[in-house]
């Protein structure tokens, strides 16, 4: 079994990349290929990559004009392995990681499977994240209730990456075009395996794209609204809704409040009637720390 990894970057050599690439080669699974998309990096990318030089890596740069997705595509089209793996740049793998996956794919009946994460703040904190689980990951569900996977925790087939498409190039899905990607694929009935290994590393900071939650909703929404039909305008807002209180979650869990308070009125705007976003609301009135003390216990039980 070989694992293709696709990494795409710009500007992270003085930062994270080293670490990230090298969180690759030192991988216990040896049967793998490292495919590097760069967008012209104007740093030290080019020393970094050649100091790491191996026959494993591919080096290749394009012009993506902001759209990640047309690298990641690029990735796949270059890609020869049985299945595709992300890594963002700023983000490193467990040495186990590759070796837990093939254990787990070699054995089962899925076509892809996506592993536990530790999210790293930029205070120095950090919290374990699980996803899934097995019965969110189909299509009504994950359109409803929202994305349930991390990229850089997911291998999958490469042959249901081409079957679907690949990624949307769509400008207005950047940040959030990894859950179209998903959604793509539940819809065909393809299953994934969740593991509470934790097997990766996901940094939280100010200069990722994902960072920005607001942005990051917007571009959701836009991803709900092409997958539902114009005469399901009740699921529509009902999604939508998720959709912001999930985003005040995150900005709440950061300590943002009032971007929580901004997205969680607009989730009860789109859907009054869901319990969870008022009682959300509420909680912007308990102290943070206590906030994320009660979070963290949740989410690393899911």
């Amino acid at each position: 079994m070989k694992f293709s990894i696709i990494l795409t970057t710009y500007n992270r050599g003085r930062t994270f990349l080293r670490q990230a690439i090298e969180s690759v080669i030192n991988q216990t699974y040896t049967n793998w290929e490292l495919i590097i998309f760069d967008n012209y990096s104007t740093d030290n990318t080019d020393e970094i990559i050649t100091e790491l030089k191996s026959n494993k890596i591919k080096y290749l740069k394009l012009n993506n004009n902001g759209v990640i997705a047309k690298s990641r595509n690029a990735g796949i089209k270059e890609s020869t392995g049985e299945y595709v793996a992300l890594i963002d740049s700023d983000d490193f793998w467990e040495i186990n990681k590759l070796e837990e996956c093939h254990n787990y794919l070699k054995i089962s009946n899925y076509d892809g499977l996506c592993h536990a994460e530790n999210w790293l703040f930029d205070n120095g904190k950090g919290m374990v994240v699980n996803y899934g689980p097995e019965e969110r990951f189909i299509y009504d569900t994950l359109l409803l209730h929202g994305n349930c996977l991390s990229p850089s925790a997911t291998v999958v087939k490469r042959e249901i990456l081409n079957e679907v498409g690949g990624y949307s190039e769509n400008k207005r899905f950047i940040t959030a075009e990894d859950y179209d990607l998903w959604l793509k694929i539940s819809k065909k009935g393809y299953k994934f395996k969740f593991s509470n290994k934790i097997l990766g590393n996901f940094r939280v900071h100010s200069e990722a794209e994902s960072y920005d939650t607001i942005k990051n909703a917007v571009a959701v929404t836009e991803i709900i609204k092409s997958h539902y039909s114009a005469k399901e305008r009740r699921g529509i807002n009902v999604a939508i809704g998720n959709c912001w209180r999930n985003a005040g979650k995150i900005s709440q869990v950061r300590g943002d409040y009032r971007h929580a308070f901004l997205a969680y009125t607009k989730s009860i705007k789109l859907n009054w009637l869901s319990i969870k976003s008022w009682i959300l609301t509420f909680t912007l009135l308990i102290p943070h720390k206590f906030f994320t003390l009660a979070y963290n216990f949740i989410k690393s039980r899911k």
